[in-house]
């Protein structure tokens, strides 16, 4: 559920990416509103073509994805960095305060690493694929590390980025992001203001190619990791033995089938209750680790490994203060997940 919810976040915010950027195009036949959001034909059509389009590709042109995929991959990396750095050689410096000054540092770090686990998911998706590398698969390990490591080095680029430049109007950048909900166009996207503000169009234009790209090999691997996790579910017979069988091009065809179908109602859904179902990934999210973390403890003490014993359990514990944290109201930080959010975890 925790992938299929990253996917469908995905698949809906491409319309978000035209509305932003070329105007209200999309936004004809309007069907209903869904918990205050307007659901346009335009817009739905827009993200279920995208899902056929990639599933299609999946199932048939495995390896024409596979070259997509390092393409965009590539073009995220470059234009994410050359942007930080544009900005930083035409004079970026506005970066202070480096926390928000009405909070406590700490607390301001940990609600940033409670939404980790989310981050996480999609990663492990690698080892989904295991039967099929012609390689040492001691080197999964290397592979996993440096996948983590590189995403990581660029977020913290675009988050970096977004405090760089802000409206003169503004004192410091947290007046700045505090006034999001008021402000539209590019100023309502700091990110997208730094570009313009220290590169013009052209990095306005190439931070857009960045993140449609990372998109879209979001669509894909989230899409293909689904349809391995329901290949493997199968042959452990979780799952009807016919998600099972792969096709002429060595693709999980019929898990790949119920992947998309699965997913081209959920435009209809609107954004509000997107958002709700991926809120709930965190929590998701946490529980799994949480329970990988057990087993490696578990594994450690039968194999007599007292290394991965303590990892595990150290991960355990971590797991369950973010559990904690995200689900007790007010137990440490203002506030709580919404209501929603809550019924869709006990569902």
């Amino acid at each position: 559920m925790i992938y299929f919810a990253i996917l469908w976040a995905n698949a809906t915010s491409l319309p978000m990416f035209v509305r932003i950027f070329i105007g209200d195009a999309l936004r004809f036949g309007r069907l209903y509103a869904i918990f205050g959001y307007d659901v346009y034909l335009g817009e739905a059509l827009l993200s279920v073509a995208a899902l056929l389009v990639f599933g299609y590709m999946c199932v048939r042109r495995p390896r024409a994805t596979d070259a997509v995929m390092i393409a965009l991959a590539c073009l995220f990396a470059a234009g994410i960095a050359a942007c930080f750095v544009g900005a930083f050689a035409a004079g970026g410096r506005a970066m202070k305060p480096a926390f928000v000054p009405d909070g406590a540092a700490l607390s301001q770090i940990v609600r940033i690493a409670v939404i980790s686990p989310w981050a996480f998911i999609g990663f492990e998706s690698i080892s989904h694929a295991t039967e099929e590398f012609d390689f040492d698969r001691d080197r999964i390990r290397r592979v996993m590390l440096i996948a983590v490591a590189s995403t990581l080095v660029l977020y913290v680029l675009v988050t970096l980025l977004s405090v760089t430049a802000y409206p003169s109007r503004y004192a410091s950048w947290p007046d700045y992001i505090r006034d999001l909900n008021n402000l539209t166009g590019l100023e309502a996207l700091p990110a997208f203001y730094a570009a313009d503000h220290y590169l013009g169009g052209a990095g306005v234009a190439l931070l857009t190619l960045s993140l449609l790209a990372l998109v879209i090999t979001s669509l894909i691997g989230n899409t293909s990791a689904l349809s391995r996790l329901f290949y493997a579910m199968a042959k452990d017979r979780l799952l009807p033995e016919s998600f099972s069988r792969l096709n002429d091009r060595g693709a999980p065809a019929r898990a790949v089938l119920a992947v998309t179908a699965a997913s081209c109602l959920v435009p209809l859904l609107g954004g509000t209750a997107i958002g709700w179902i991926v809120d709930v990934t965190t929590i998701g999210a946490t529980l799994i680790y949480g329970n990988v973390s057990a087993a490696a403890a578990r594994l450690g003490r039968n194999m007599k490994n007292r290394r991965e014993m303590w990892i595990g359990r150290a991960g355990l514990g971590i797991m369950i203060a973010f559990c904690a944290y995200i689900l007790l109201p007010n137990l440490v930080a203002r506030g709580t997940i919404a209501r929603e959010t809550y019924f869709l975890f006990i569902l």
